[in-house]
Protein backbone atom coordinates (compact mmCIF):
# COMPACT_ATOMS: atom_id res chain seq x y z
CA UNK A 1 0.00 0.00 0.00
CA UNK A 2 1.43 3.33 -0.77
CA UNK A 3 2.23 5.89 1.94
CA UNK A 4 -0.42 8.97 1.28
CA UNK A 5 1.08 12.29 0.67
CA UNK A 6 -0.64 15.40 0.96
CA UNK A 7 -1.18 17.28 -2.30
CA UNK A 8 1.01 19.65 -3.36
CA UNK A 9 -1.49 22.18 -3.25
CA UNK A 10 -3.27 21.02 0.16
CA UNK A 11 0.65 21.35 1.78
CA UNK A 12 1.41 24.90 0.50
CA UNK A 13 -2.16 25.94 2.18
CA UNK A 14 -1.09 24.33 4.82
CA UNK A 15 1.93 25.95 4.92
CA UNK A 16 0.74 29.02 4.40
CA UNK A 17 -2.10 28.90 7.56
CA UNK A 18 0.55 27.63 9.74
CA UNK A 19 2.86 31.16 8.90
CA UNK A 20 -0.65 33.33 9.49
CA UNK A 21 -1.12 31.22 12.89
CA UNK A 22 2.80 32.22 13.60
CA UNK A 23 1.75 35.60 13.02
CA UNK A 24 -1.04 35.54 14.93
CA UNK A 25 1.01 34.27 18.15
CA UNK A 26 4.10 36.34 17.14
CA UNK A 27 1.42 39.51 17.43
CA UNK A 28 -0.84 38.43 20.42
CA UNK A 29 2.85 37.70 22.52
CA UNK A 30 4.10 41.32 21.46
CA UNK A 31 0.47 43.22 22.37
CA UNK A 32 0.99 40.96 25.93
CA UNK A 33 3.95 42.24 26.81
CA UNK A 34 2.53 45.43 26.12
CA UNK A 35 -0.20 45.14 28.38
CA UNK A 36 1.71 43.44 31.28
CA UNK A 37 4.29 46.61 30.64
CA UNK A 38 1.25 49.24 30.86
CA UNK A 39 -0.75 46.90 33.92
CA UNK A 40 1.90 46.66 36.42
CA UNK A 41 -0.50 44.69 38.17
CA UNK A 42 -1.44 42.45 35.81
CA UNK A 43 2.33 41.78 34.70
CA UNK A 44 3.18 40.88 38.01
CA UNK A 45 0.63 38.42 38.66
CA UNK A 46 1.15 37.10 35.33
CA UNK A 47 4.92 36.59 35.19
CA UNK A 48 4.38 35.16 39.01
CA UNK A 49 7.02 37.90 40.26
CA UNK A 50 3.50 39.07 42.85
CA UNK A 51 0.23 37.69 44.09
CA UNK A 52 -0.48 40.05 46.77
CA UNK A 53 -2.43 43.15 45.59
CA UNK A 54 -1.69 46.56 47.28
CA UNK A 55 -4.05 49.85 47.10
CA UNK A 56 -1.54 51.44 45.40
CA UNK A 57 -2.32 49.10 42.45
CA UNK A 58 -5.56 49.47 42.47
CA UNK A 59 -5.87 53.61 42.79
CA UNK A 60 -6.10 55.88 40.18
CA UNK A 61 -4.09 58.65 40.01
CA UNK A 62 -5.81 62.08 39.72
CA UNK A 63 -5.23 62.47 35.82
CA UNK A 64 -6.80 59.12 35.55
CA UNK A 65 -9.79 59.53 37.28
CA UNK A 66 -10.14 62.68 35.16
CA UNK A 67 -9.72 60.63 32.06
CA UNK A 68 -11.89 58.18 32.85
CA UNK A 69 -14.74 60.68 33.91
CA UNK A 70 -14.62 62.64 30.16
CA UNK A 71 -14.62 58.75 28.60
CA UNK A 72 -17.47 57.98 30.73
CA UNK A 73 -18.71 61.65 29.70
CA UNK A 74 -18.20 60.69 25.89
CA UNK A 75 -19.76 57.55 25.72
CA UNK A 76 -23.38 58.94 27.21
CA UNK A 77 -23.46 61.42 25.00
CA UNK A 78 -22.50 59.08 21.62
CA UNK A 79 -24.35 56.41 22.61
CA UNK A 80 -27.10 59.07 23.42
CA UNK A 81 -26.40 60.18 19.73
CA UNK A 82 -26.84 57.03 18.29
CA UNK A 83 -29.80 56.52 19.62
CA UNK A 84 -31.58 60.00 19.33
CA UNK A 85 -30.20 59.02 15.31
CA UNK A 86 -32.16 55.49 15.85
CA UNK A 87 -28.83 53.53 15.03
CA UNK A 88 -29.19 50.30 16.85
CA UNK A 89 -32.25 51.46 19.30
CA UNK A 90 -32.20 48.92 21.70
CA UNK A 91 -28.23 48.52 22.11
CA UNK A 92 -27.82 53.08 22.16
CA UNK A 93 -30.64 53.09 24.70
CA UNK A 94 -29.27 50.46 27.19
CA UNK A 95 -25.47 52.10 26.64
CA UNK A 96 -26.87 55.64 26.65
CA UNK A 97 -28.49 54.64 30.20
CA UNK A 98 -25.60 53.24 31.41
CA UNK A 99 -23.21 55.52 30.64
CA UNK A 100 -25.06 58.39 31.49
CA UNK A 101 -25.71 56.49 34.76
CA UNK A 102 -21.76 56.27 35.37
CA UNK A 103 -20.78 59.36 34.20
CA UNK A 104 -19.99 62.26 36.34
CA UNK A 105 -22.22 65.71 36.11
CA UNK A 106 -21.24 67.77 33.01
CA UNK A 107 -19.74 70.37 35.30
CA UNK A 108 -16.14 67.80 35.56
CA UNK A 109 -16.26 68.05 31.69
CA UNK A 110 -16.10 71.93 32.03
CA UNK A 111 -13.84 71.95 35.00
CA UNK A 112 -11.65 69.56 32.56
CA UNK A 113 -11.57 71.99 30.41
CA UNK A 114 -10.84 74.73 32.60
CA UNK A 115 -7.59 73.26 33.54
CA UNK A 116 -6.57 72.50 30.18
CA UNK A 117 -6.87 75.72 29.36
CA UNK A 118 -5.31 76.87 32.10
CA UNK A 119 -2.37 74.80 31.39
CA UNK A 120 -2.22 75.97 27.55
CA UNK A 121 -2.25 79.42 29.05
CA UNK A 122 0.73 79.08 31.55
CA UNK A 123 2.44 77.16 29.01
CA UNK A 124 2.13 79.82 26.42
CA UNK A 125 2.62 82.14 28.93
CA UNK A 126 6.20 80.54 29.76
CA UNK A 127 7.39 80.25 26.95
CA UNK A 128 6.38 83.64 25.75
CA UNK A 129 8.02 85.11 28.64
CA UNK A 130 11.15 83.10 27.96
CA UNK A 131 11.27 84.59 24.53
CA UNK A 132 10.30 87.91 25.94
CA UNK A 133 13.10 87.87 28.09
CA UNK A 134 15.82 86.20 25.59
CA UNK A 135 14.67 89.28 23.30
CA UNK A 136 15.25 92.09 25.86
CA UNK A 137 18.56 90.19 26.65
CA UNK A 138 20.12 89.77 23.35
CA UNK A 139 18.77 93.83 22.67
CA UNK A 140 20.39 94.74 25.93
CA UNK A 141 23.61 92.96 24.98
CA UNK A 142 23.53 95.48 21.70
CA UNK A 143 22.88 98.54 23.49
CA UNK A 144 25.81 98.13 25.53
CA UNK A 145 28.39 97.07 22.62
CA UNK A 146 27.23 100.26 20.80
Amino acid sequence: MAALKPSPVKAAASAQEIAQLRSQVTSLTHELGVVTQRCGLLGRLITGESTSVTAEDVLLSGEEVQEAALRAIWLAHYWGLARDLGILPELATAQAERWSRAAPPVEVLYTAAADVARRVREQTQGSSSSQTAAATATSTAASSTR
